[in-house]
């Protein structure tokens, strides 16, 4: 399922993965494939940013993630290959797996520009995920990293946001703080439980 942000423009994937939109507005656009019903299995979901030019078609290869096993008892760091320097901590034993769920996590990044809502006043994304694991959460908080788009001063603090799918809203779930090389994001406290889009954001 493919569909344009922040329009009811949509389609489905024909068994190669083509698919095509249209008419589509002139301009920037963001795209959001949701791979729940790939023939592969569980995929992440993907987002593309895309510029639409007028009188054209325009062709967009979408690159799918991999999903990551990982095992839910003995818990563990969790890294995404195609992700370099994100990383999921989950305590030992506090996966909650829905039934003939595989255990896997997927990790792709969010442009800032294409999160599902605005974030509330006065707070500032500087890194975004849609982490995705088939309805999989944990009862105790994950420690989450992520890659910051631009860097930022070490030791600078900031928010850890989830997007609660339900309400359409964020929520505050941890506290983070930059790495002392200034390109990541890690949480001080707290952390994900359910797993959705996750924002780091900053304040002031």
């Amino acid at each position: 399922d493919v569909q344009l942000q922040d329009t009811p423009l949509r389609a489905v994937t024909d068994a190669q993965g083509r698919f095509r939109i249209a008419p589509v507005p002139v301009g920037p656009q963001v795209l959001h494939v949701d791979a729940t019903l790939a023939r592969a299995g569980f995929l992440p979901p993907a987002v593309q940013e895309v510029t639409v030019t007028a009188r054209s078609e325009t062709v967009v290869a979408v690159a799918l993630g991999v999903a990551v096993p990982f095992a839910p008892v003995q818990g563990g760091r969790v890294v995404f290959p195609s992700v370099p320097g994100a990383i999921l901590e989950v305590p030992p034993g506090v996966t909650l797996l829905p039934p003939d769920t595989a255990p896997a996590l997927g990790l792709p990044l969010l442009p800032l520009t294409a999160l599902p809502r605005t974030v509330p006043t006065g707070f500032t994304p500087v890194a975004a995920a849609e982490v995705a694991a088939g309805g999989i959460r944990f009862s105790q908080p994950a420690r989450l990293t992520l890659p910051l788009p631009t860097p930022l001063p070490p030791g600078r603090l900031g928010i850890l946001l989830h997007f609660n799918t339900a309400t359409q809203t964020y929520e505050q779930v941890g506290l983070g703080r930059v790495s002392t090389d200034g390109l990541a994001m890690t949480t001080l406290s707290g952390g994900l439980r359910q797993l959705s889009t996750a924002v780091f954001v900053s304040t002031g």
